[in-house]
């Protein structure tokens, strides 16, 4: 797993031995960024489900101003912090720990908005709904925030109540990329 562009540009990252976290592909992550081109550019970005932080990273390798990231799993962050501490980039990002999406009453989040959201839940289960109906994660999203869902192609219906439109869907391999955006 490496940093594909940017200041970072061909660094390798720290991946945990074990399989339970799945980063996203480089192919996939390349992808999404060739369609977000220029909005990553001094932006705040909330990477959820962060797993090894790859996306975070490459945003800020970007140039995003900010990046927080939020996982549950203490191995996952201790792998973000190794990769953060590697690339010496303490000062634009933010390591939050806690369950999705109880942690986004906590104080760390008041008053934030962000204005690309990635989320890249486990497969095997309905978080994606779950997190982009949460009246709580609505309170980061406004008109301009790009929110960009990976999942698996299986699971290609995502029910959602109108608060967030689906824009665009892409197919690489195995896995769908989704972006919403507020009606």
């Amino acid at each position: 797993m490496r940093i594909i562009s940017g200041r970072f540009k061909g660094r390798k990252l720290t991946a945990p031995e074990n399989r339970s976290i799945r980063p996203t592909s480089d192919k996939a992550r390349e992808a999404v960024f060739s369609i977000i081109g220029s909005k990553v550019e001094k932006a705040c970005i909330l990477d959820l489900f962060a797993g090894t932080g790859a996306f975070g990273i490459e945003a800020i390798s970007r140039g995003a101003r900010r990046t927080t990231f939020v996982e549950t799993s203490e191995k996952a962050l201790d792998t973000i912090e190794k990769n953060i501490n590697l690339l010496g980039i303490e000062n634009e990002a933010d390591l939050i720990q806690g369950p999705i999406p109880h942690v986004f009453t906590r104080g760390e989040f008041s008053g934030r908005t962000f204005e690309i959201i990635f989320l890249d839940p486990p497969y095997d289960g309905n978080f994606i709904t779950s997190t982009l109906e949460n009246t709580h994660f609505l309170n980061f999203v406004t008109e301009s925030t790009l929110v960009i869902a990976e999942h698996p192609i299986f699971r290609q219906e995502i029910a959602l109540s109108g608060h967030l439109e689906l824009i665009d869907r892409r197919k690489y391999g195995k896995t769908m990329i989704s972006f919403f955006r507020k009606p």
